[in-house]
């Protein structure tokens, strides 16, 4: 068990270690809060000291002292300016920390998408990115600065205090400990429920999403009463461990009260032979407990905020599939033919090959199907195009050249990608058009629709090309979908284009205008495409057979 509790305890000293590092322009904010804070909270205390003591001066003299009153003046308005700087920088702290800890979860989910997150419930990698980051947002704003500040007004007091009456101070360092160790053996009995938590919310939320965008299947299918009593359980399962969460926060609060009501009456006991002094010092007891009593709540939440903390900082140790490796800065000749040599590759943690010695060709400036049975590796072949992923042995080449020794910025650059399903944004028609190349002018993504006939319905549209889309494309057709997408394809300007199965929900006579957009459009460009039609097959410029094993390629005229 100590070795299990030390492993724990080092494991997080680590990770608050870096935590702290991923937010290093806050540190200066941090130690003004933390400033703040500590001078804020011994004002307090003294303000209560001074106070007292002018009490006890009133009442053996019958006359309060002008220097009582300047002093209490001067000390509450410094209490004032100071917990205001404290609250305005915790603030800051707060919301920048939000800023760049979000920055950097998208920019790690971008750098090892879409192979390492392909397989991640999109709920849960929201889950991730947006309430992980408001939870761990906490640990910046209201963990560091009151568990500093705590420690560094508990010291003063405890020392100023033993200086006059040692006992008091023994009491006091007593109570203190009792604040701080009652809420984390109510954790104990408790341990995990915070990842519990964290790990149960982001399957809800994955249940969540996959219920709504899958809303109409489960209602056709009568699934829809299942996932909602699965929904309704996920629940339940979160009240109940809020509820313990909840009842230990309860019961710290309490012995956090009994301590502070205790606290004072003892130390008028221990220092009765003080006289007034005893009265001064029953007054520093009773007001010292606010920085001790914010670092007892925290250790209710503690274990959540570093639950979070761990699943954010998983999804930033993910490392990439692909990476430039021998990437070379001369010119790529991208009107070339495109080569599969004898290529091997296998879905992690799969022992059979999706493409076992595989050979492919495809010829510059033609329209090429691949042709194969489904889970014969199309797909994987255009992953490995793509360079989402790399092949476990054999290459891919652009004319000599092989992908790995491309820069996969230049390759993306060049070559682009339209799926089954157009995603889109809920943004306008003209940014979502605008993502197949940043900057393109008003004029270029007219120019797009018009080249892919979507031009005319664009400006059906309420707002015309301003229209805001609904989102996932709501309320357009899957024909009006695939154009846009198909013209972010013609805005990109990349001369080798990708389909992935481009009109399989869509009927005959959409299909057919699709495809005589695509030959008009993306004449002179390579276009692969894949697809179980008969039709396409017997449209595209040559058709590229994908066997398990090495194949032939059959060419149509």
């Amino acid at each position: 068990m100590r070795t299990e509790g030390g492993s724990r305890w080092r494991d997080d000293v680590s990770l608050i270690r870096e935590l702290l590092a991923l937010v290093k322009p806050v540190h200066p904010l941090l130690l003004r809060s933390i400033l703040a804070g500590v001078f804020g909270h011994l004002c307090a205390i003294a303000l209560m000291a001074v106070g007292a003591a002018a009490l006890v001066a009133a009442l053996s003299t019958g006359v309060l002292s002008g220097w009582f009153i300047g002093a209490l003046l001067g000390l509450a308005v410094t209490r004032g300016l100071l917990h205001y700087i404290e609250q305005y920088a915790g603030h800051d702290i707060a919301f920048r920390s939000l800023a760049l800890l979000r920055e950097q979860a998208f920019a790690s989910v971008r750098a090892v998408a879409p192979a390492r997150v392909s397989g991640m419930p999109t709920g849960e990698l929201a889950s991730r990115v947006m309430d992980d980051v408001e939870v761990v947002e906490v640990f910046f704003a209201h963990t560091i600065v009151p568990v500093t500040i705590a420690a560094v007004v508990d010291s003063v007091v405890l020392i100023s205090v033993a200086v006059v009456s040692p006992a008091t101070a023994a009491v006091m360092l007593g109570l203190y400990v009792l604040v701080l160790v009652i809420p984390r053996l109510l954790g104990r009995r408790t341990r995990g429920v915070g990842a519990t938590y964290r790990t149960l919310r982001g399957k809800s939320q994955a249940q969540v999403v996959d219920a709504v965008r899958g809303v109409r299947d489960l209602v056709l299918l009568g699934a829809d009463e299942r996932v909602r009593n699965d929904v309704r359980d996920s629940g339940r399962q979160l009240d109940a461990l809020q509820r313990r969460a909840a009842m230990r926060s309860s019961i710290a609060g309490v012995v956090g009260a009994i301590c502070v009501a205790v606290a004072p009456v003892l130390a008028l006991l221990t220092s009765w032979g003080l006289g007034a002094g005893a009265i001064v010092l029953a007054a520093i007891a009773a007001s010292s407990f606010g920085p001790t009593l914010a670092v007892g709540r925290l250790t209710m939440t503690l274990d959540g905020v570093l639950s979070a903390a761990r699943r954010i900082c998983e999804l930033r140790r993910l490392t990439p599939r692909v990476t430039d490796r021998d990437a070379r800065q001369d010119p790529v000749s991208w009107h070339e033919d495109i080569h599969v040599d004898d290529v091997v590759y296998r879905y992690p943690g799969s022992r059979t090959p999706v493409l076992d010695h595989c050979c492919l060709a495809v010829r510059a400036g033609r329209i090429t199907h691949i042709d194969a049975p489904s889970g014969a590796g199309k797909t994987s072949v255009l992953d490995l195009l793509l360079r989402f992923d790399d092949p476990e042995s054999g290459a891919i080449r652009i004319g000599t050249r092989e992908l790995t020794s491309i820069p996969l910025s230049e390759l993306r650059a060049h070559i682009v990608l339209v799926e089954q399903e157009t995603f889109l944004f809920t943004e306008s028609v003209a940014e979502n058009v605008r993502i197949g190349r940043a900057g393109a002018t008003l004029d270029e993504v007219w120019s797009a629709l018009e080249a892919v006939q979507a031009a005319e319905f664009v400006r059906s549209l309420p707002e015309g090309i301003d229209t805001v889309i609904g989102p996932g494309g709501h309320g357009l057709s899957g024909g009006q979908r695939q154009r846009i997408g198909l013209a972010r394809a013609y805005l990109s300007r990349a001369p080798i284009v990708v389909l992935d199965e481009p009109t399989s929900n869509l009927d005959a006579q959409t299909e057919s205008h699709i495809l005589d957009t695509v030959t008009r459009t993306f004449a002179g460009r390579t276009v692969i495409i894949t697809s179980h039609r008969q039709r396409i097959r017997e449209w595209a410029d040559d058709v590229a057979v994908l066997v398990p094993r090495p194949h032939e390629l059959s060419r149509s005229s």
